[in-house]
C-alpha cells in the first residue's frame, strides 16, 4: 500500500514480460556468440577476458527464470569446458582453470538464482497487495508520521469525494471535521509511539456532509523496526450509526405507544365495565336500548385500536432502510378507495432513509385528505423539492383544508376521528430517522403537508 522501494524496483519484471519473448532471445544470441568469441579467443591465445562475457547469458538466466539458473549454468559449462578442450589441446593448467570457471559459473548461477526467486516471490506479493487496496471498498490511506497523504485508493475516492491527486502530498487533517482536529493529532501521537488503533469517529467529505467512520490505524516500520508512515482503513458506517440511533428512538416511542393504547383500551373497558353493570338494574326497555347502543359503540372503538396495534406493532422493531417514495406512493395509492378524486406525484427517484412504516405516512396522508377533504375535492398532489441539502416533500389537496384550531392539535394524541392516532404516529414514524412533518395550508383552500428530510436522509435513487 505505501509506496516502498521494494515494488519501485519491481516495475521492470512488468514491463519485460509485456515482451515475452525478448529475455529468452537475448539469453540464446548471446550465448551463441559469446561462445564462438571465446572459440576465437582459444585459437589466438585470449583466455582471461572473452570467458567473463559467458557472465551475461548466465545472470540473464538466473534473473528472470531462477528455477533454471543453476542447470543453464551447468549446460554452459559443459559447453564452454568442450569449446575449450576440442578446439587446442590444452595444458593440464588450462585444464583446471576451465573446470574452475564452470564451477564459478554454478556458483554464480545458484546465488543470482537464490536472490532472484526472492525477489520474484516479492514481486508477486506486492502485486497482490496492491491489487487488493486497489480493489478494496474501504477507503486505504498511506501516510507519514506527520500525517501527510501518500496514497489514496479508489475506495478513499468514492468514500471521501476527493481523487488521488488532489489529496497526495495534503494533510491528513483536509478529511477531519472541526471539533476533531485535536482527536486527529492524539490519534497521531499515540501512532508514532507505536500503538495500533481502531474507534469510532467523524469525517468530512469534498462536499462538506459528515460521516460517521470506523478508522483503523496502524503504524508502518521499514526493516531496522522503525515507523516510516501510517495505515489508515476507513469503513463509512454512517448508515449503521443512523441506524442505530433510529432503533433506540424507535424504542422510546414504541414504549410510549403501547402506554398510550393500553391507557385506551383500558379506559374503553371500564366504561364497557360500567354500561354493563347499569344494564343490570334498567327495566326500561328504551334505556336498556340506550346502553346497549353505548356498548356496541365501545365495542367498535376496541376493535379499531386493536386493529391499529396490528398495523403498527413492527414501529422501530427493524432497522430504518432506503426507501423509493415513488414506489410507496404507488403502493399507498392503489390500497385506498379514490373514489373521483386523481392523486398526482413528482417524486421519481427519490429515495428516502426511514423506518419501515414510513409507508403508513403516505398512506395516513391520502386517507385522511379522503375523509376530510371534502365532497368538492378533486385532487391530491405530491411534490419533492430541494433547498440547501434538505428535500422537501409537499403533500396538498384542493379540498376544504383544516381550520385554525385545528391545526394547533392536528399530530396531537386523541385528535380526529377513530383512534385519533394517525397523524399522530405519522410525526412518530418520521421523526425517528430525524424527519419533520407540518401542515402550511389555509383554511378553506385545502391541506398541505410539508415534510422536511434532513441532509444524508434522502439520496437520488441509484446512488450509494
Amino acid at each position: 500500500m505505501n509506496r516502498g522501494i521494494s515494488c519501485m524496483e519491481f516495475l521492470f519484471f512488468d514491463d519485460v514480460w509485456k515482451k515475452p519473448y525478448l529475455i529468452p532471445a537475448l539469453i540464446l544470441v548471446s550465448t551463441i556468440v559469446f561462445l564462438i568469441l571465446n572459440i576465437y579467443g582459444i585459437v589466438y591465445g585470449i583466455t582471461y577476458v572473452l570467458p567473463h562475457l559467458l557472465y551475461i547469458p548466465l545472470i540473464l538466466t538466473a534473473y528472470y527464470y531462477p528455477r533454471w539458473g543453476v542447470l543453464f549454468a551447468f549446460g554452459l559449462s559443459i559447453c564452454y569446458c568442450l569449446v575449450s578442450f576440442a578446439v587446442v589441446p590444452p595444458t593440464t593448467v588450462e585444464m583446471l582453470s576451465a573446470i574452475a570457471r564452470c564451477g564459478v559459473f554454478i556458483v554464480i548461477a545458484a546465488v543470482v538464482s537464490s536472490l532472484s526467486g526472492r525477489m520474484h516471490h516479492d514481486t508477486q506479493m506486492c502485486r497482490r497487495l496492491v491489487s487488493v487496496v486497489r480493489s478494496s471498498g474501504d477507503a486505504i490511506v498511506g501516510e507519514t508520521p506527520e500525517g501527510v497523504i501518500t496514497d489514496w485508493n479508489a475506495g478513499a475516492e468514492h468514500l471521501y469525494g476527493y481523487a488521488s491527486q488532489e489529496m497526495v502530498g495534503s494533510s491528513v487533517f483536509r478529511i477531519i471535521p472541526p471539533g476533531k482536529q485535536e482527536e486527529g493529532l492524539q490519534l497521531l501521537k499515540k501512532i508514532r509511539k507505536g500503538e495500533t488503533i481502531m474507534c469510532d469517529t467523524e469525517r468530512i467529505r469534498k462536499d462538506g456532509t459528515r460521516i460517521q467512520v470506523t478508522l483503523s490505524l496502524s503504524p508502518i516500520l521499514n526493516n531496522a523496526e522503525k515507523i516510516v508512515g501510517i495505515s489508515s482503513v476507513t469503513h463509512d458506517i454512517t448508515d449503521r450509526k443512523r441506524a442505530e440511533t433510529a432503533l433506540a428512538l424507535a424504542s422510546r416511542k414504541m414504549n410510549l405507544l403501547s402506554s398510550i393504547t393500553r391507557h385506551d383500551i383500558l379506559n374503553q373497558l371500564s366504561a364497557l365495565k360500567s354500561y354493563i353493570e347499569l344494564s343490570r338494574e334498567i327495566t326500561d326497555r328504551q334505556t336498556l336500548e340506550k346502553y346497549t347502543g353505548m356498548e356496541e359503540k365501545i365495542v367498535e372503538t376496541l376493535e379499531r385500536q386493536i386493529n391499529f396495534t396490528r398495523e403498527y406493532q413492527d414501529l422501530g422493531v427493524t432497522a430504518p432502510v432506503w426507501q423509493n417514495v415513488h414506489a410507496i406512493l404507488e403502493k399507498s395509492t392503489a390500497a385506498l378507495p379514490l373514489r373521483n378524486v386523481a392523486v398526482e406525484q413528482d417524486c421519481a427517484g427519490i429515495e428516502v432513509f426511514a423506518d419501515l412504516l414510513f409507508e403508513k405516512v403516505f398512506y395516513n396522508l391520502i386517507d385522511n385528505a379522503l375523509k376530510y377533504g371534502g365532497e368538492k375535492m378533486t385532487a391530491i398532489r405530491f411534490s419533492c423539492r430541494e433547498m440547501d441539502g434538505q428535500l422537501t416533500l409537499v403533500c396538498e389537496d384542493d379540498g376544504e383544508g383544516i381550520s385554525l384550531e385545528g391545526k394547533r392539535r392536528l399530530f396531537t394524541q386523541g385528535f380526529g376521528k377513530h383512534t385519533g392516532l394517525g397523524l399522530f404516529l405519522t410525526r412518530e414514524i418520521l421523526s425517528i430517522t430525524g424527519i419533520t412533518i407540518t401542515e402550511t395550508g389555509e383554511p378553506g383552500k385545502g391541506a398541505r403537508f410539508e415534510i422536511t428530510v434532513p441532509a444524508g436522509a434522502w439520496r437520488h435513487a441509484g446512488q450509494t
